[in-house]
């Protein structure tokens, strides 16, 4: 057998294995609803490394040329993230064995997959144990014990030897042992070897090399399940200008599971992302990208993102003009919810989950609706990326209103006028969808836990905006709990779905009883997999509450983190000194910073949370309708560029996250925060909270002094001969922050004066006849606070001093020991 037969073989064989075991691979997963594509990426990057070798054309035997060509087929045909490692996989190991001389043995073949774990390993940023990196290594390792043993019996052990690491991967990964599942790619990689293996020795059979995924093994698409973000996107870019470590420097925010693969001038590059566009658009700047594939990694599971789902309102007759300036299209499942927005005056393409309708289809419908331009629902998560390419691609205008859920649609699609432009309409019907909530009644496929809740395969599973509320056998008991939940809001609909699960009409009658406050309606849906779904819509959508609305800090805010309000929720920065990194508040206090800042080992650095952290942050907050960040102030810390980067993230519309410009910190970002967690407590309209935000930071004050202007001057806070002045002859500066900006208000000697600069600042920027709220900071100096305080009892006895704390240690880092300050906001 010459070299491009063997390769052809060995390739074939993969393919043949994962062709056979793709839907198994695809259908099991860790959470109990289907999910997966870890099968499909892997097949298709086998397939078209075989088709890579077969188009080759080259000499039989030239082992260097055959190799290249398997690395540079596989990288280019990669998909998803099993496919890129896969692909390194191919590469590293195809490269060893085009070193070797004349027959391969077992020594060959141990460093052959040698190479092809370090280059697998050298591919991920952070290799996490339990995946495809840990079959793949534990193979190596195999052969490498028993290199010197016949070469087909080193073959057996090492799918042995395969087997058994993915029945371990099960115990590795905490989101698998709770499952109790092992890893899809870890399963798939072993499949594709153990065919590999087979085509070597002539068996073709893909049910003979399919023994793994017969047995009795929950296999998981673990890689999927991890990301936060919804579109996996790979590209190919070529181009001399490309360097790798820049480009995956520009890419690490935009998502997670960043590979940048290859050699120079071509790399493929695979990224979880919400913003795929972002992406290419770093791609294209340097290089020329090619092969762009972008998957939505919810395709067949994403039961959490319906919500916003209300009654559907008829619309009213003759508002419809016969030429209308717009027209409607919806994607829509069920033939009842097909009809309900036919009767809406909507073109209706069939879609939805598990069956998401293409971009052509798109077109086709925009193409075929009236009007002078086209509003387009997608309702449904998955479809929101092939409805704005489809837009993109129409000739008239269109506007994609982002509905995740047909419910939405049909709230959405009752406030559709055919005389408005197309903003108006997504304007309109935004509006209308702000303060909905959503349910829905499914069923587990597996045990599993989720969301804290055990649940049992073919168990029912009640999910409000996404979570796991109620789960339990009998589907009746789950979904009145479920309604229970969402019925406290006094609007209720329930869409109907194709299959009944328990006899209807009495639960529904019995559901009205129990809840005679609430207005109960049903739609006839025939919606596929879900029985049941349910809307929640608040009688006062646009109020905010404490309960509804969450306010999200950084660590700046120097906030007592055991006494903070429930729906508050803070950030840390990242204090350094030297090598060892703290989380402010959380690994390091003030008294341990203060104490390692004496002993001036090192001089401390900080760093802003990445927009990693901060949307962590703001996802562990899913329970809260609205979010209202308030870092830093921009001009003092990067923390308010990265709160802004997860939000838009997180939320492209900006209709669940604001990110709030406080312009202060510490104490003064306090008392800002009070002002609206007040506001919250007793309920308060949006457009009111806002309009007291922009006058209360108006309003704001905030002056301190520092022993010396050298922390300050080092921290790039304020300039190096203003911090000359103030280090000579016991000068104290006095500095405030104006417009978000440290700023020199003047120098006076000794503590005495600082302390009267104290008191004439309190009585110039407030009046003894309103309202003042007071906060105060200090840096190990808690003598010096009390008098502080004392001073502001005594000058202004409204005022209500609300908070009295030490400075951390990020802000302390620019400050420095011996800093004290006080904040003021009036008519709070």
């Amino acid at each position: 057998m010459t070299a491009l037969e063997c390769a052809v073989a060995l390739a074939r064989g993969g393919r043949s294995a994962l062709e056979a075991n793709r839907q198994r691979i695809n259908d099991l997963n860790v959470y109990p609803v289907p999910d997966g594509d870890t099968g499909s990426n892997l097949t298709d990057t086998a397939a078209n490394l075989v088709e890579g070798l077969l188009a080759t054309g080259l000499n039989a035997d030239d082992r260097p040329a055959i190799a290249l060509a398997a690395t540079r087929a596989a990288l280019m045909g990669a998909r998803g993230n099993s496919g890129v490692i896969l692909s390194q996989i191919v590469r590293g190991f195809a490269q060893q064995l085009s070193s070797e001389a004349g027959t391969i043995d077992g020594a060959g073949l141990a460093r052959a997959l040698r190479a092809a774990s370090d280059a697998a390993y050298g591919a991920v940023r952070q290799p996490v144990e339990g995946t495809m990196l840990t079959a793949i290594r534990r193979m190596a390792e195999t052969v490498e014990a028993g290199h010197d043993r016949p070469l087909d019996e080193l073959l057996d052990e090492v799918l042995t030897a395969a087997d058994e690491t993915v029945r371990q991967t099960r115990e590795m990964l905490p989101v698998l042992s709770e499952a109790g599942v092992v890893d899809a790619g870890a399963a798939g990689l072993v499949e594709f070897v153990r065919g590999a293996i087979a085509g070597l020795r002539g068996d073709r059979d893909p049910a003979i090399v399919s023994s793994a995924l017969a047995a009795p093994i929950t296999i998981d698409l673990a890689h999927a399940g991890h990301s936060r973000f919804r579109y996996c996107t790979t590209f190919v870019i070529e181009g001399e200008l490309v360097e790798r470590e820049r480009l995956e420097a520009l890419l690490d925010p935009l998502g997670d599971s960043l590979l940048v693969v290859g050699e120079s001038p071509t790399y493929k590059v695979h990224v979880h992302t919400d913003d795929p566009g972002a992406a290419l658009s770093l791609g294209v700047a340097m290089g020329t990208i090619d092969r762009v594939e972008i998957a939505n990694m919810h395709d067949q599971s994403e039961r959490r993102t319906l919500r916003l789902l209300a009654a559907a309102e008829p619309a009213p007759s003759g508002r419809t003009p016969a030429v209308p300036a717009s027209g409607l299209v919806a994607v829509v499942a069920g033939a009842g919810n097909q009809a309900a927005f036919a009767a809406l005056g909507a073109i209706t393409v069939p879609g939805g989950q598990a069956m998401n309708p293409s971009t052509q289809e798109l077109a086709a419908a925009i193409a075929a609706a009236p009007g002078k331009s086209v509003v387009l629902l997608p309702n449904n998560g998955n479809v929101i990326l092939a409805a704005e390419h489809a837009a993109a691609l129409a000739e008239r205008p269109v506007r994609v209103v982002p509905t995740r859920s047909i419910a939405a649609g049909l709230y959405a699609a009752a406030r559709f006028d055919g005389a408005a432009a197309p903003e108006r309409n997504a304007a309109v019907m935004l509006d209308a969808l702000d303060g909905h909530a959503s349910g829905e009644l499914t069923q587990a496929v597996r045990d599993a836990t989720v969301d804290g809740v055990s649940v049992l395969s073919g168990w029912y599973l009640g999910l409000t905006d996404g979570r796991l509320v109620e789960a339990g056998p009998d589907a009746a008991e789950v979904a009145s709990a479920l309604a229970a939940r969402m019925a406290a809001d006094g609007r209720l609909t329930v869409i109907r779905g194709e299959t009944d699960v328990f006899p209807f009409e009495p639960w529904i009658a019995s559901l009205r009883d129990r809840h005679p406050e609430a207005d109960v309606s049903v739609v006839a849906g025939g919606q596929p997999l879900y029985p049941l779904l349910l809307s929640a819509a608040t009688a006062t959508p646009s109020m905010l509450t404490a309960q509804t609305t969450a306010i999200v800090l950084d660590s700046t805010a120097d906030l007592d983190l055991f006494g903070r309000p429930q729906n508050w929720t803070v950030v840390p920065l990242i204090v350094s000194f030297g090598d060892d990194s703290f989380a402010d508040q959380v690994e390091i206090g003030p008294d341990e910073f203060y104490r390692r800042l004496e002993q001036g080992d090192h001089t401390p650095r900080t760093a802003a949370p990445s927009p990693g952290a901060w949307q962590q942050a703001m996802e562990s907050l899913d329970g809260y309708r609205r979010l209202l960040v308030l870092p830093v102030s921009g001009k003092l810390s990067a923390s308010s560029d990265s709160a802004a980067v997860a939000a838009r993230t997180l939320d492209p519309d900006g209709r669940r996250i604001t990110v709030l410009e406080g312009g202060s910190v510490s104490v003064g970002t306090l008392l800002l925060a009070d002002g609206l967690q007040r506001r919250l407590v007793r309920g308060v309209a949006e457009n009111e909270l806002m309009e007291w935000f922009e006058s209360a930071k108006a309003r704001l004050q905030v002056v301190f002094s520092v022993e010396t202007l050298e922390y300050l001057q080092r921290g790039g806070r304020i300039g190096r001969g203003q911090a000359l002045v103030g280090g000579v002859l016991g000068v104290l500066p006095i500095m405030a922050l104006q417009d978000g900006e440290v700023a020199p208000v003047r120098r006076v000697r000794g503590r005495r004066r600082a302390r009267a600069e104290f008191e004439r600042f309190l009585r110039k920027h407030s009046s003894a006849d309103e309202p003042l709220r007071v906060g105060i900071v200090h840096a190990g100096n808690h003598a010096a606070a009390n008098e502080l305080a004392a001073m502001v009892a005594r000058v202004r006895p409204q005022a209500t001093v609300d908070h009295v704390v030490q400075l951390g240690a990020v802000v302390g880092t620019h400050g420095g020991p011996g800093t004290l300050g006080l904040a003021l906001l009036s008519q709070a």
